[in-house]
């Protein structure tokens, strides 16, 4: 009876570990990619903004003059487009960071540079010394 608890006590220590270990390695891996921001096709004219989260939020995907806006998700290496006209699904390749690829159910795959963020917009504010340069 007491080596069964043993064993049952060893196991239960084992997967809280794994899954802890798991979850880790993915919380690491969602940091690189760091979707949310504004990806811009580098052979064309689209642009894809995620918002939210590190792994779902809003979309909005625009394409020449047609927009297309819902909710994406992602799970595992598949990134999931849903909107109200129609949803996707594609496989997510991460080339470096801010590269990513997505390539469609037909094997179209379409290689995404980030926008890079490093323009803070300034607010003047009262008693700012924006306020005194005018």
């Amino acid at each position: 009876m007491a080596l069964s608890l043993v064993v049952v006590i060893i196991v239960t220590a084992g997967v809280f570990f794994y899954v802890r270990a798991t979850r880790g390695a993915r919380r690491k891996w969602l940091e690189q990619l760091d979707l949310p921001g504004v990806w811009h096709w580098r052979d064309g004219d689209a642009r894809l903004s995620l918002g939210g989260g590190l792994d779902r939020g809003q979309f909005e995907l625009r394409e020449g003059e047609g927009v297309w806006r819902g909710e994406w998700s992602l799970t595992g290496h598949t990134i999931y487009l849903q909107g109200h006209s129609r949803s996707e699904s594609m496989d997510l390749h991460m080339f470096q960071r801010g590269s990513i690829g997505l390539e469609d159910s037909s094997g179209v795959r379409r290689v995404f540079s980030k926008e890079a963020g490093n323009v803070v917009a300034l607010r003047p504010g009262k008693g700012s010394e924006q306020d005194e340069l005018h």
